[in-house]
């Protein structure tokens, strides 16, 4: 039996934001630690899972609908796979298409990335931010890390799946 490799969330994988880069994951930010990855990339790109699982929730991620009025309204996907629960999020999703207890395997569309940014200051204004939380977690859309706590228990850091997503999809191109 073949395992499941993960699959890039985007057509084209863009760079993924490590170190002190303003999307990668523990960075400082104005108001909190940034609790994912940003991979940017264009307004309107399709978004597909990183591995099959059920969906758990499908909310705002950001805008006034969730108290973050400096953001435009977003919405966020959560799907729970083997990893624990990937949030995607600053996307539009399906809507009609998906719902709340739908198994995803992996290969359809979950949505498109929105423009997350109200004023271009010369950064990228839209991206997928994409998390990883622990099996179970409530209310995925609500997770934040403040900025002088610790690391939450419940929070996991998604770089590695990110590059091991691009791996998978060199090994493929050249197979």
């Amino acid at each position: 039996m073949k395992m499941f490799e993960y699959k890039n969330p985007l057509h084209m994988m863009p760079s993924i934001p490590v170190g002190e880069h303003y999307g990668a994951f523990g960075v400082k930010r104005k108001y909190e630690r940034h609790c994912g990855v940003d991979l940017y990339c264009d307004e309107g790109e399709s978004v597909f899972p990183i591995e099959p699982g059920i969906i758990t929730e499908i909310n705002w991620f950001t805008g006034p609908e969730t108290n973050t009025p400096w953001w435009n309204s977003t919405r966020c996907v959560c799907i729970e796979g083997d990893s624990g629960i990937i949030v995607y999020g600053e996307i539009q999703e399906d809507v009609g298409y998906i719902k709340v207890g739908d198994y995803v395997s992996g290969e359809g569309r979950i949505g498109e990335v929105k423009r997350v940014l109200k004023k271009d200051k010369g950064k990228p204004t839209s991206m997928l931010h994409v998390s990883l939380l622990t099996h179970g977690f409530k209310e995925a859309h609500t997770h934040s890390w403040k900025l002088d706590d610790p690391k939450p228990h419940w929070l996991l850091d998604p770089t590695p799946i990110l590059i091991q997503t691009k791996i998978n999809d060199m090994k493929r191109r050249y197979d």
